[in-house]
């Protein structure tokens, strides 16, 4: 019986593709959840292994790791915590890697500067922005040699105030002791 309805369909071109078609049609909807999964489970097993040389002190392991959190494409599974990342970024910073503090800068940024992860990250989990805190942060990484400081730093100071540069000035004499991670730059 079957066999005679497979004949029937594939005698028929255009019903054959139609089928066809429609199979990877419905293949194609679970492949997105798979995907999801696959992810998830690579992002933990590297979470995992970071978090040991990053609890020892390791500015790398921390920026990784702080990576992992922020600014990857996992918005939709949950990836994405601005408050984790941001403090394995400022422990990174604080310890003189020089892409924690551009990351922070960014961070800070939100949509500002127009990143492409970034943007959405910040749009994901809360739409703040502290110009001043990512200025501070991102004039930091340039005096640590990060050349894409440079030329972000320049397109935050166009959307800035005087105030607000002025602020920067300030807190970057003494970055080392500023509000670094999340919840206390957006504390109140």
């Amino acid at each position: 019986m079957i066999s005679k309805i497979f004949a029937k369909i594939f005698s028929r071109p255009v019903t054959a593709i139609a089928l066809f078609v429609f199979a990877a049609a419905l293949a194609s909807c679970s492949l997105p959840f798979s995907e999801n999964k696959t992810e998830e489970a690579n992002t933990a097993r590297l979470r995992g292994q970071l978090t040991s040389a990053a609890q020892k002190g390791d500015a790398k392991a921390q920026f990784d790791l702080g990576e992992t959190y922020c600014c990857n494409s996992g918005e939709a599974s949950g990836l994405i915590d601005n408050q984790v990342a941001s403090q394995w970024l400022c422990r990174a910073a604080k310890g003189g890697y020089a892409p924690a503090m551009y990351s922070l800068g960014r961070l800070y940024a939100g949509d500002l500067l127009g990143g492409p992860s970034l943007g959405k990250a910040i749009k994901f989990f809360a739409k703040k922005a502290d110009k001043a805190t990512a200025l501070m942060w991102l004039e930091v990484a340039i005096s640590h040699g990060s050349e894409p400081a440079v030329a972000d730093g320049l397109a935050l100071r166009r959307q800035m105030t005087a105030g607000q540069t002025a602020l920067a000035a300030r807190m970057l004499r003494s970055w080392r002791r500023q509000p670094c991670t999340w919840d206390n730059v957006f504390a109140g």
